[in-house]
């Protein structure tokens, strides 16, 4: 169907096209192209922008202007404005299009497909270029690896890729509960996703059930708050309500040892096939991070030619998914803006200074955006900070010190996880994170803290940061979480990054081994990456803890089953934490000289009234 563009620019509206796959399947497909008078297309070809989507290709094309980068997607008016083409196409097994959604698993195929078909229409001029944020940015890296002709670049921001391993499904072997979820019972409101109409309607049922006062069409309950995290102690874990009934969540859950399942998202393998040149967005609070970072690590080694190795860039902001709590105004870009001027510097050559630099932070405690030649940073410091305390580092409370200074004979420190007593999630790296205080949770005697002494000088931590922690637990299989902290002259503990270890993968990903109970083990733990200045009079703060819930799945403490699990055979573990000269804990921070020149760039595209998108 052919519509015309009621209000400014001029432009050319093809609703619902029905685009073939190779298998015959046919994707919902909505057109914007450039008109002269809004009835007919403007003579010549175009350019083409794509953005792949499985929650409604008529929302995402109506994002508003105001909208920051964390979320935002170019609209149709400013698109043909520009002089492009632009595709919004409903993903297999979604909304209008036909088929199974089987979430980022044939992605790449479907959108090379698509492109393929974009390539035979009179208005295209043959190149293409997918963007987008979070399931969109992963289709744009999958469809990159596919090597489709005619594609120019992409615009990759948190991509929702490595679902094994790297923050969608699953997080060093932890299954991300929270997000994982909460995705799933947002996409059973679409009839679309489900494989049969009776696993529809049980689905709904029972979401009509938790929230009876609730209008069930797309994208419309609103969750009370503590919904998810009342719903997200529901075990079995095989018997969440709701998720239960989508075979895709079933999927998850059950290869969760199994990485071939998820192979065809893993990037790692992949990005020697990668002949464009691609800039990665992403937020040091985004749940999606780690992929943002590695995937222009790899690019910038291992992407085809010397001309996409060079051509790859890297921009990182303080944002988390889809929100910014506390975000200075210096933080606030124009998401659309940005994405365009990328578009602009890849098909019509418009040079824009940002670009100029491979690599673009928002360094914190700063707040200001600076310009790099590399990531890692050239010149970093990798320095060890050791734990150290009297035996009594429970809570911030304790006696946990910080110090560069290797540790002598020290007493252990312990504390009980129990999983029906988790350790709460407060912001941090997460679909719904940020820069948020920790303070509540570090007067948990089950939250060991150790802080350095006030520093007398500013330390600014920009990188990868990792730990080396030696410990015991009482239990066949427990998790060590292990959390970053800005500590403020007044107390305030603002959470910057973390990691995460379960026992059982401390050999193999793929082959889960149980805990000897009392077993001093040595485990190095990613803790992501940030930036961050510790400005003079701040303390550097490691907490560890056993739990982060709903963020990742509980513990049970045993070596068992974790679908079939149930609350009731939780066990209550005593975690033992080792820092003598045998066992020497600590957390390794990459370290910025102050000395090290620092090219410090105003805010990019900055946005005046921008709306950060609000995460459900």
């Amino acid at each position: 169907m052919t519509r015309k563009d009621p209000a400014g620019p001029k432009m050319v509206l093809l609703k619902d096209v029905m685009v073939p796959m190779r298998d015959g399947v046919r994707l919902a497909t909505d057109i914007a192209i450039p008109s002269d008078d809004g009835v007919t297309t403007a003579s010549g070809q175009f350019p083409t922008l794509i953005i792949r989507t499985p929650y409604d290709k008529d929302m995402v094309s109506a994002f508003p202007d105001n909208m920051v980068v964390t979320a935002s997607v170019v609209g149709p008016a400013k698109a043909t404005a520009a002089g492009y083409a632009i595709v919004y196409q409903d993903v297999r097994g979604s909304r209008k299009s036909e088929g199974k959604l089987s979430p980022m698993l044939r992605e790449g195929q479907d959108a090379a497909d698509t492109i393929a078909w974009i390539r035979q229409q009179p208005w295209s001029d043959g190149r293409v270029a997918p963007f987008g944020p979070s399931y969109h940015g992963g289709v744009s890296m999958m469809v990159a690896t596919e090597e489709p002709e005619g594609i120019v670049t992409a615009f990759v921001q948190a991509p929702a890729n490595n679902q094994f391993n790297s923050g969608w499904g699953y997080f060093e072997g932890v299954f991300k509960l929270h997000i994982a979820t909460q995705w799933t019972i947002m996409q059973s409101l679409d009839p679309a996703t489900h494989d049969d109409e009776e696993s529809a309607a049980a689905a709904r049922e029972e979401l009509r059930h938790l929230l009876p006062d609730q209008d069930m069409n797309w994208l419309a309950p609103h969750f009370p708050e503590g919904f998810f995290d009342r719903l997200l102690r529901t075990t079995p874990l095989k018997d969440m309500p709701v998720a239960r009934h989508m075979s895709f969540w079933r999927n998850w859950i059950e290869n969760r040892d199994n990485p071939e399942y998820f192979a065809v998202n893993d990037m790692t393998d992949q990005l020697s096939r990668v002949t464009v040149p691609m800039i990665q967005v992403g937020g040091w609070y985004d749940g999606f991070i780690r992929n943002s970072y590695e995937l222009y690590e790899g690019l910038s080694t291992q992407a085809a030619t010397p001309e996409a190795r060079a051509g790859q860039r890297l921009l990182i902001g303080p944002w988390s998914h889809g929100d910014c709590p506390e975000c200075p105004p210096s933080a606030v870009v124009d998401g659309q803006a940005l994405q365009l001027a990328w578009m602009d510097y890849c098909f019509k050559g418009i040079q824009n200074p940002l670009f100029d630099h491979p690599v673009t932070l928002f360094v914190m405690g700063e707040d200001r955006w600076r310009a790099e030649t590399s990531w890692p940073l050239e010149g970093t410091q990798r320095t060890r900070f050791y734990l150290h305390s009297q035996g009594h580092a429970n809570s911030a409370a304790g006696d946990g010190l910080l110090s560069t200074d290797a540790p002598g004979d020290e007493a252990a420190d312990q504390y009980q996880y129990d999983p029906n007593n988790p350790v709460p999630m407060v912001g941090g790296i997460a679909m719904a994170g940020g820069r948020l205080a920790q303070n509540a949770v570090e007067a948990r005697d089950d939250v060991l803290c150790y802080t350095s002494a006030e520093l007398t000088e500013d330390v600014e931590v920009t990188g990868r940061v990792s730990a080396t922690l030696f410990a015991a637990s009482s239990a066949t299989d427990t998790d060590w979480w292990m959390r970053l902290v800005d500590v403020r002259p007044d107390g305030r503990a603002d959470t910057l990054c973390h990691g995460v270890t379960r026992a059982r993968y401390r050999h193999s990903r793929t082959a889960p081994e149980a805990l000897i109970p009392g077993e001093i083990v040595e485990y190095a733990i990613d803790m992501q990456a940030t930036s961050n200045l510790f400005k003079k009079g701040h303390r550097i703060r490691l907490e560890i803890s056993s739990s982060c819930f709903p963020l990742g799945d509980r513990n049970p403490n045993m070596f068992t089953d974790l679908n079939d699990v149930t609350e009731a055979e939780f066990v209550v573990a005593t975690q033992t934490i080792y820092h003598d000269s045998a066992h020497p804990s600590s957390v390794e921070l990459p370290i910025i000289p102050l000395d090290r020149e620092r090219r410090w760039i105003e805010t990019p595209f900055p946005l005046a009234g921008g709306e950060y998108f609000q995460f459900s």
